[in-house]
């Protein structure tokens, strides 16, 4: 079954909302196209769609988090980064993401509609007496016009949710921040308590297994050494029963 995707879509949340709605009707996630929704027929009942921004450079089994199936992978022009959808049959299962990243991302997405607004009316001013390439300019400023009140829209709502302490501007996103994989073994019940409390310091928990005790944390500590060093020192874990890696997520969440 194939359904055009709306245009306040390109919102995550508002996406997630479809998909949701429509899976509650019977009808999973098979693809998303360009113009088009892809589906296939399923059990109706309720299910949970995620959508993450993650490093290109993640392969497809990094991509992997238990109890999560990714349904597609598909490349957007922003910061080296692809989008990622998940679906979950349980829906008390919550995956993690930077909705931070989120918003500079709808951010990006207002300057490039409002552009294409600026240049398609300019265009249509200049060709007015050429309707063949009248009419397509005014059509490219209708869409992004709507394009990008879309995302002006959803902007205010989630910088709203996120306060303005957690809304981070263009130049954090400039090199300066890590993926690191964060493993824990032997904990106690008490250090668990402890690790869930240090762990937001030391920068952004872009996902975690509360069950193996993983965390993929985004952090402007360089060094694996150093991040290790704040969580020692924080907490009453022991060095050797902590694992710091780079990069994807494959080895950790994907076993």
């Amino acid at each position: 079954m194939h359904r055009l995707i709306p245009i306040k879509n390109r919102v995550f949340e508002t996406e997630k909302s479809f998909l949701e709605k429509r899976h509650r009707q019977g009808f999973a996630l098979m693809k998303r196209g360009w113009f088009l929704y892809h589906f296939t027929p399923v059990n109706p009942g309720e299910a949970q769609y995620e959508i993450d921004l993650l490093p290109k450079d993640m392969a497809d089994d990094e991509l992997k988090v238990e109890g999560w199936e990714v349904v597609q992978v598909a490349p957007i022009f922003y910061k080296g980064l692809k989008k990622v959808y998940y679906l979950s049959l349980n829906v008390d299962d919550r995956l993690i993401v930077d909705e931070a990243l989120c918003l500079d991302y709808y951010k990006q997405q207002i300057s490039i509609w409002a552009f294409f607004a600026i240049i398609s009316l300019f265009l249509a001013l200049i060709l007015e007496f050429s309707p063949f390439l009248f009419i397509p300019c005014i059509l490219l400023f209708i869409y992004s016009v709507i394009s990008a009140v879309t995302f002006n829209r959803a902007r205010k709502i989630l910088g709203e949710n996120l306060g303005e302490d957690a809304i981070l501007d263009r130049e954090s996103f400039a090199g300066v921040f890590s993926y690191r994989l964060v493993h824990f073994s032997g904990l106690t019940l008490e250090q668990k308590v402890e690790i869930e409390e240090i762990m937001p310091t030391l920068g952004r928990v872009v996902r975690k297994s509360m069950a193996k005790d993983h965390y993929y944390l985004k952090t402007s500590i360089p060094l694996l050494k150093d991040l290790k060093q704040e969580i020692v020192s924080a907490t009453t874990v022991q060095a050797e029963n902590i694992t710091i890696a780079r990069g994807g997520a494959g080895s950790f969440f994907g076993d």
